[in-house]
């Protein structure tokens, strides 16, 4: 920008067949103009790239903490898996304890049932009212 500001004050200088002091002040100024507004767009663009690197540095901090908890939360997930199959393999042991033991209730019933049956007995002599029976 400073090499097209002096080339443009050159080629100014050499329209010119006489080098006029008013007409270089006002050159020169608008040279001064155009170097500081060089300058301030430096400065500008400086503040942006450092900005920008902030903005960077922030993202990559956010994206590793994300990963870090991403990380612990897949570590809970299969321990709640594992969790969860161990007490599903309960439920099935005490599903299979739990039907084998209606079974067996049912079959010391048939024996039960058998048993009066030899002896000559009726199983409601023996056993009485059933005390959630209600009179009717």
């Amino acid at each position: 920008m400073l090499r097209l500001c002096l080339a443009l004050l050159l080629a100014l200088c050499a329209a010119q067949p006489s080098l006029n002091p008013a007409g270089l002040d006002a050159d020169m100024e608008k040279l001064n103009e155009y170097i500081q507004a060089d300058k301030t767009n430096e400065q500008s663009v400086e503040t942006l790239y450092a900005d920008l690197q902030h903005r960077f540095s922030v993202m990559k901090a956010d994206l590793s903490r994300e990963d870090r908890d991403q990380g612990s939360l897949r570590e809970e997930l299969k321990k709640a898996q594992q969790d969860l199959a161990g007490a599903h393999s309960q439920v099935s042991a005490l599903t299979e304890q739990l039907a084998a033991s209606k079974a067996e209730v049912a079959r010391l019933k048939s024996a039960k049932l058998r048993a009066l049956t030899a002896l000559g007995l009726e199983a409601g002599l023996l056993e009485g009212p059933s005390p959630n029976a209600t009179k009717a």
